[in-house]
């Protein structure tokens, strides 16, 4: 990768770090509220022996009860924080891939970081939404990939397949996202041949 290549990415890499600022649990705020709260309480639980939906439960999936007891084992107050960023960092990449199949790069790049820099003012960090965002914006770029080259591969097929399987085991809500893209492409395609 050239210096020119790697320059957006910087950039979206610093951009998340600033973002995620705004999280409560960011070393600015460090604070617990609202939903990410719980899901920290849960995570203590879970890092001292409690088994996931037999000695605690809360309705939502698996990979978030892992995410934060991810977070919470790196720091309790604000392993979370780094966890945003990776999880925001990744999302970013794919919302710029996908805006670099119409738009010059540079464009892309300051359209993604002013795009991501309302997110904290929806209050979804610390919540399911930032950890669907890379699922969900993976499936938006792979449409857009298909819907330019008219073809969808047995690679991405099986990419697309494991990023909806991660969002139902996130929120099973969320599965509304990709079914939604799968018909338009489906149709899409259909109409196409």
């Amino acid at each position: 990768m050239t210096l020119k290549n790697f320059i957006p990415y910087l950039l979206l890499f610093i951009a998340s770090s600033i973002i995620c600022l705004g999280y409560n649990q960011s070393p600015i705020y460090n604070y617990y509220s609202d939903d990410s709260s719980v899901y920290q309480y849960i995570a203590s639980l879970i890092l001292e022996g409690f088994t996931p939906y037999i000695d605690i439960f809360d309705h939502k999936g698996p990979i978030v009860h892992l995410y934060h007891t991810l977070g919470y084992a790196l720091s309790p107050l604000n392993g979370q924080y780094y966890i945003e960023i990776i999880s925001v960092f990744i999302s970013m990449i794919f919302a710029y891939k996908t805006s670099i199949l119409y738009l010059p790069k540079s464009t892309s790049t300051l359209l993604i970081i002013a795009l991501y820099s309302t997110i904290h003012s929806v209050d979804t960090f610390g919540n399911t939404e930032i950890q669907a965002f890379p699922c969900l914006f993976y499936i938006i770029y792979q449409f857009n990939i298909s819907i330019k080259n008219n073809y969808i591969s047995p690679k991405s097929s099986f990419l697309l397949g494991i990023s909806t399987a991660l969002i139902s085991l996130i929120k099973l809500n969320y599965l509304i996202y990709p079914f939604i893209t799968f018909l338009s492409l489906f149709i899409f395609l259909i109409y196409q041949k």
